[in-house]
C-alpha cells in the first residue's frame, strides 16, 4: 500500500497540471469551462487568429485549463506550447517582445530541420541578439525551451512498472538549463517601432513556413507561466497587453494564462482586441465536481476512494479548500503524507484533518492586522476593497474569486475557509 501512496503523491502536484497524454482520464470540466469557450470560438473562426486571455486566481486551474485547450486543439490544429516555468523564463522580467520572440522560437520546431537554423538566424537578428547570446543554432536555443508536450514525454518515459504499480524514475524533473533571453524585460518596444516592426514581420514569415510545412491546419501559440507575476503584477500586464500590439497583432491564434491582477483591476486589453476568458474555479454549490477530480486521481494510482478512503472524508476537505484546485491537491497530497508517515492502509478523517491544517496554517503565515481587517471587510460584503494590499491576498490564495451571480455583472469575493475562523469580530472597516 505504501508503494500506491507513493505513487498517487505523482498525481498531486499543486504546482503542475496533470500531464498531456493523461489529461483525458484526470480532466474534469468546470461548470464554466473557458477550454471549452476557447475551443467554442476556435471552431466558430479556425482563421481568425484569435488572442485570448485566460484570467483569475493563481491555483485556480489556468494551466490546467490552457492543457486542454493543447488537446482538445490537437487535431486541428498546428500548436507551439511555451511553458515559462520550464524553460528558465521569470515572469516580471519577460516584456512583450521578449514572447514574440519566443512564439517564433517555439514556432521553428514546427518547420523541417534542414529550414530551421536559417530561420533561425533571421528571427535572433531581428530579436537584437547574435548566437553567442541566444544560442549557436535553432536546435541550441530550441533545447532550453520547455513545451507542454516536452513535459509530457519525459513524464512518460520515466513511467515503468514494478510489482505491478506504476513507477516514476527519480530523475524526473531534473532542472532545465533554461532558454536565453537578451533580459530588457522592463524596456517597452511598440509595434511600430523599427524593432518592433523587424521582429513582426520574420515571426510573421516563420509563420508562413510553418503553414506551408502543416497545410490546411491553424496555427496556435500556448504561453503558460505568466501568472506567476508577484508584487508589480498589474503595471506589467498593462506594459505586456496594453501599451503595445506585438502579442496581439501576431499572425497565430494566441491563449495566454494571464496573471492574478487581471481580476482585481481593470484593464484595456478588451480594446485592443483580447478576448478574456475568466477561469473562475469550483464555488461551493460545484463541490460534486472537484471531488470528481480527486477521485480520478486515486483511480488513476490503481486505488479505490470509495475503499480507501473513510466516508465524507474528500467532501471535507473540498468544503475546506475553498474550491481552489491547487489548495484541494495540497490538502489531499498533506494527507496521503501523513497516511505514508503513519503506515496507513486508508486515508482517514484524521489524514484530512492534518491536510487542511497546514494549508491553514500556510495561508496564516505573514498576516498582518491591517491583513485580518481587510478580510473581515470582504468577509462581510463579498467585494474586495482597492490597494496593493488587498490584490497581494487575493493574488495569493487568502481571498477567492466567485463567478457573477445569475443576472449579476461583478465578480464576488470570499475569503478562504481556513482563515475565516481567524476574522477579527469588529465591525469596524479599515
Amino acid at each position: 500500500m505504501q508503494d500506491r501512496w507513493r505513487y498517487l503523491l505523482r498525481y498531486l502536484r499543486p504546482d503542475r497540471p496533470p500531464p498531456l497524454p493523461e489529461m483525458e482520464r484526470l480532466y474534469v470540466h468546470p461548470p464554466r469551462s473557458s477550454a471549452s469557450e476557447i475551443v467554442r470560438n476556435f471552431q466558430a473562426d479556425p482563421t481568425g487568429l484569435q488572442k485570448f486571455l485566460l484570467v483569475g486566481a493563481r491555483g485556480g486551474g489556468k494551466s490546467t485549463e490552457l492543457r486542454e485547450v493543447a488537446r482538445r486543439l490537437a487535431d486541428r490544429a498546428v500548436i507551439a506550447s511555451i511553458d515559462l516555468d520550464a524553460s528558465g523564463v521569470t515572469a516580471t522580467a519577460v516584456s512583450a517582445f521578449d514572447l514574440l520572440y519566443l512564439s517564433g522560437l517555439a514556432l521553428l520546431r514546427l518547420i523541417p530541420d534542414d529550414q530551421q537554423d536559417r530561420w533561425y538566424k533571421a528571427l535572433i537578428a531581428a530579436y537584437g541578439g547574435d548566437e553567442k547570446s541566444l544560442g549557436r543554432s535553432a536546435k541550441d536555443a530550441l533545447s532550453g525551451l520547455v513545451s507542454f508536450t516536452d513535459a509530457a514525454g519525459k513524464l512518460a518515459s520515466a513511467i515503468g512498472m514494478v510489482a505491478g504499480v506504476h513507477v516514476i524514475a527519480a530523475g524526473l524533473g531534473v532542472a532545465n538549463a533554461g532558454v536565453r533571453l537578451l533580459g530588457r524585460g522592463d524596456r517597452l518596444v511598440v509595434e511600430n517601432s523599427p524593432e518592433g516592426r523587424r521582429l513582426q514581420d520574420t515571426c510573421r514569415a516563420i509563420a508562413s513556413a510553418t503553414r506551408a510545412a502543416n497545410p490546411n491546419r491553424s496555427l496556435c501559440v500556448l504561453v503558460d507561466g505568466l501568472e506567476k507575476m508577484n508584487g508589480q503584477a498589474n503595471e506589467r500586464f498593462q506594459q505586456v497587453f496594453c501599451s503595445t500590439r506585438l502579442l496581439a497583432d501576431a499572425d497565430w491564434m494566441v491563449a495566454i494564462a494571464a496573471p492574478p491582477s487581471t481580476l482585481t483591476a481593470t484593464n484595456s486589453a478588451t480594446n485592443l482586441g483580447y478576448i478574456t476568458v475568466p477561469v473562475w474555479g469550483f464555488a461551493p454549490e460545484d463541490a460534486g465536481v472537484l471531488e470528481e477530480l480527486l477521485r480520478r486521481r486515486f483511480q488513476i494510482a490503481g486505488l479505490d476512494p470509495d475503499k480507501d478512503v473513510d466516508a465524507g472524508a474528500l467532501a471535507r476537505l473540498v468544503s475546506q479548500s475553498g474550491g481552489l484546485p491547487r489548495h484541494t491537491i495540497l490538502m489531499l497530497r498533506y494527507a496521503v503524507e501523513s497516511a505514508l508517515d503513519t503506515g496507513a492502509q486508508r486515508i482517514t478523517g484524521e489524514h484530512v484533518e492534518e491536510g487542511i491544517r497546514r494549508v491553514g496554517e500556510d495561508l496564516g503565515l505573514g498576516l498582518t492586522e491591517e491583513d485580518l481587517q481587510i478580510l473581515a471587510r470582504v468577509h462581510r460584503r463579498n467585494q474586495i476593497p482597492g490597494g496593493e494590499r488587498a490584490s497581494r491576498l487575493f493574488g495569493d490564495g487568502r481571498i477567492l474569486a466567485r463567478a457573477p451571480a445569475p443576472g449579476r455583472r461583478l465578480p464576488g469575493f470570499v475569503v478562504h475557509p481556513v482563515l475565516v475562523s481567524e476574522l477579527p469580530m469588529s465591525d469596524d472597516d479599515p
